[in-house]
């Protein structure tokens, strides 16, 4: 039973979205100590726009240590197999990421990345699968409409053709589960991920050992707390987000899916997608 979460209202979205368009046009915003109300970031929180929207939801130590041992530990395995290749970016943070996802081109065609072809990555996400199948279901206790609105589009959009060994849905209702690593003492560079799913969320967690690394919204100037086991959800689609400065190595996972998997015909965020030389050529 989840206790019941301290509500904060943020602006309203529309002025969210003025933000983001003026966002790399103005300095990074500097944080001071995290959310006040949650000091020691023991809270659920739950921070929503004027009109009621959820934008991020906050659910404290909700992955107990010996599943995020796991994860570690098996995380630790996977890049055993593979070559790291830590990149700097523009605030110095060293990163490396792999995308293991299902995803469709601007023509509709279903595709299976590269990474998530390879064995050790099979292997990797099988582990891991209690986790991700927990994390489905805190989803989908909290919003279980806009779950089953997800559950519905892998189960359409995953191909039977997937590689040997890995279940249907091997992310759940998700379609993409992407793994950060981290170099000691970096941290994640602000950023937009414009092509998730608008209306949904992504959800986060990390471990490591490590201090700081808050979890950081730019255009809502809110720093939050973020410590393993805990889970965040929140509209990465909308929201510019990144991690305060870190002492020590952390690293993530983030689940979610892009509109183009989520796409219904009551939805015309696929329509807006495309870019317009696009549906020209197909026509």
């Amino acid at each position: 039973v989840w206790l019941i979460p301290t509500k904060f209202v943020c602006p309203t979205t529309d002025a969210i979205r003025r933000g983001l368009q003026q966002w790399f046009k103005r300095p990074y915003v500097l944080f001071g100590d995290p959310c006040e109300e949650d000091p020691n970031g023991d809270k659920d929180l739950e921070f929503h726009s004027v009109e009621g929207v959820p934008l991020i939801r906050v659910f404290r130590n909700a992955i107990k240590p010996t599943f995020l041992s796991k994860v570690a530990a098996s995380c630790l395995l996977y890049a055993s197999k593979l070559t790291l290749r830590m990149k700097k970016s523009s605030r110095g943070e060293k990163l490396d990421s792999r995308h293991l996802a299902m995803w469709r081109t601007v023509w509709k065609d279903v595709r299976i990345s590269t990474d998530l072809k390879v064995r050790a990555a099979i292997a990797f996400v099988t582990a891991i699968f209690p986790v991700i199948l927990y994390i489905n279901n805190i989803f989908r206790a909290w919003k279980p409409d806009l779950w089953n609105l997800y559950d519905n589009a892998a189960k359409l959009n995953f191909p039977l053709g997937l590689p040997a060994g890995l279940m249907r849905q091997p992310f759940g209702a998700f379609a993409m589960l992407v793994v950060n690593w981290y170099g000691a003492n970096s941290h994640c560079d602000y950023h937009l991920d414009p092509n998730d799913y608008k209306e949904g969320y992504c959800a986060v967690f990390c471990w490591g050992d490590f201090e700081g690394g808050n979890l950081e919204f730019p255009e809502l100037g809110i720093a939050i707390r973020f410590k393993p086991g805990d889970v965040i959800f929140f509209k990465s689609g909308y929201l510019s987000h990144g991690t305060g400065p870190v002492k020590g190595t952390r690293h993530s996972i983030v689940l979610t899916s892009h509109t183009n998997v989520i796409f219904s015909p009551e939805h015309a965020d696929y329509v807006q997608w495309v870019p317009d030389s696009k549906i020209d050529k197909k026509n």
